[in-house]
């Protein structure tokens, strides 16, 4: 094994061009020669020489050659230009493939201990085995600089140089430390940072106490403890939302037109502070979180116009003594679970035509990125979307809590667009 030592002190964008680059020439060529070797010796020695050995390390080239085109295409450029903190989220996902690349490197050794040359063995298998096992030295090596001194070297840095966020104990009842990861954040207008759940027109916390920490994923930095709700505050969350459903339901079309025509406006006014605070809790690009505020809110500037034009049908009678109409209504409460990779979108995506038809809605967001909602939630109510018809109860939950959604003449709606980690499947009591 190397002495790896010599390069812990070296500068970062040394080992990115010229050491790990090496490595990666030395990885092809190796891999290269030791599937022509192999598949020469398993012709001549049929019987043998293992038979796996060959698609073993064809398996591992693939992965090898992936991993080290993303590498130099990607992470090392990242690297090389200072390693902002979108480096980090690329770091991991190397490092965790690197402990695949660990156990390929433990499966080749066994199996190279398996096919010691015999006496009367060829030459080929004779350097196949010499191969084999520096080929595997050599790759150990190469995961230990990259992991101990490169990826080591570049996090450290990257947490020296992040915002430090204040734990909970200092938390939602200290307005200081709430002021603080907002302005962190750099926001236009720090009142769209809520660390409480929106229920009836009620900002509010979760009786229970139970709270969702919120951190950033590139960083591990904590952002905010918003409320964990439980099964009183979803009663209170349904039992609102029925109660506005009529009055909302009764509203002009063209009134409820002109409130998300408002919430859309104030949408796209507040652009940029949405895209930091969905950046901030799921990941993302800023740009490409701009992005999906534009996307997010394009939904409810299409439904502000189609709740002007929810038309129904006159269909021909088989009688002349008939007449056949269809008219359009509501269902009533429409309850939304929503993934973390889309926090803005795929919430306005399942609230703008279920608002505009005159539905009333309640969404559990995704535990890890609940500030995105409560965001919108905040822009609803400027809009003037009345008390109830817009709730927002987050909960770390595997099972929707007795959402037991009001009976309609056409049965209640529940929307799903979930992640893995998010509920399996309503509870028995909710409707679906």
């Amino acid at each position: 094994m190397t002495d790896l030592s010599i390069w812990q002190n070296a500068p970062l964008n040394n080992i990115t061009a010229h050491i790990v680059p090496r490595y990666h020439d030395t990885h092809r060529s190796q891999m290269a020669e030791m599937l022509e070797l192999g598949e020469k010796v398993a012709e001549v020695h049929a019987g043998n020489f293992p038979e796996d050995f060959v698609p073993l390390v064809q398996a591992i080239q693939n992965e090898l050659l992936s991993h080290m085109m993303k590498e130099e295409r990607i992470l090392f450029p990242m690297i090389d230009q200072g390693a902002g903190s979108g480096a980090a989220m690329p770091i991991r996902m190397m490092m965790h493939e690197h402990d695949d690349h660990q156990g390929a490197i433990a499966q080749l050794r066994s199996l190279t201990n398996d096919f010691t040359p015999p006496e009367n063995a060829c030459g080929s298998w004779q350097r196949l085995y010499a191969l084999a096992k520096e080929f595997t030295d050599d790759l150990a090596d190469h995961i230990e600089l990259e992991n101990n001194i490169l990826f080591a070297r570049t996090l450290h840095h990257l947490q020296n140089a992040r915002i430090s966020f204040s734990a909970f104990s200092d938390g939602l009842t200290n307005p200081a430390s709430q002021q603080k990861r907002r302005s962190s954040m750099k926001l236009n207008d720090n009142t769209l940072f809520k660390t409480e759940c929106l229920i009836d027109g009620t900002w509010r916390r979760a009786e229970s106490g139970r709270t969702l920490s919120v951190r950033n994923p590139a960083t591990g930095g904590h952002l905010a403890d918003v409320p964990d709700m439980g099964e009183s505050e979803t009663r209170a969350a349904v039992t609102a939302a029925a109660a506005a459903q009529k009055d909302w339901a009764a509203r002009p079309a063209a009134e409820r037109s002109r409130i998300l025509r408002r919430w859309f406006d104030l949408m796209t006014a507040h652009q940029e502070d949405l895209a930091r605070i969905l950046t901030a809790e799921q990941g993302k690009p800023l740009a490409e979180a701009r992005g999906e505020i534009a996307y997010g809110a394009s939904y409810v500037e299409w439904f502000a116009e189609e709740a002007k034009r929810v038309y129904g049908d006159t269909i021909p009678a088989p009688r002349a003594d008939q007449r056949i109409s269809v008219i359009r209504q509501p269902v009533g409460v429409c309850a939304a679970i929503t993934p973390w990779n889309f926090p803005n979108a795929m919430i306005t995506r399942k609230a703008a035509p279920a608002l505009a038809a005159g539905c009333t809605f309640i969404v559990r967001p995704a535990s890890k990125t609940p500030l995105s909602a409560l965001a919108v939630a905040e822009l609803a109510q400027r809009a003037g979307i009345p008390a109830g018809v817009f709730n927002v109860a987050p909960h770390r939950k595997r099972r929707c809590p007795h959402w037991r959604l009001p009976n309609s003449p056409n049965g209640p709606a529940f929307p799903r667009a979930c992640s893995t980690s998010s509920p399996a499947r309503p509870a028995p009591s909710a409707a679906c």
